[in-house]
């Protein structure tokens, strides 16, 4: 393990691999504003994924959603958000909380 001086903080910063993960690399080009997804199981490799995209605004375009129909666990829908489901199962450990003004439509 190596030292190298920081200009910036003024400090010895470690310098050097420690021997566990390598950084996450992806492709030479990407699409703007598209969502990165993992490529393969390694954990360090992510691809382009041009059909997912975030907009300035924050809205996500998307060709589809799927939606799990078991809700196992706790669901915030705040204020200005709206859940959509096909339909709903809710077990004993599942909770939807709509106390921040959200809204839940179920079809």
């Amino acid at each position: 393990m190596g030292f190298k001086f920081n200009p910036f903080t003024g400090t010895l910063d470690i310098a050097g691999s420690s021997g566990s993960g390598g950084g996450v690399q992806g492709p030479p080009t990407s699409t703007n504003g598209a969502i990165a997804t993992w490529n393969g199981t390694s954990g360090n490799i992510i691809q382009d994924n041009p059909n997912t995209n975030i907009q300035p605004s924050g809205a996500i375009e998307a060709q589809m959603f799927i939606t799990k129909q078991q809700v196992t666990g706790a669901i915030v829908i705040n204020q200005d958000e709206c859940a959509i489901s096909p339909s709903l199962n809710i077990t004993p450990t599942g909770s939807i909380d709509l106390t921040g003004g959200g809204s839940l439509e179920i079809r």
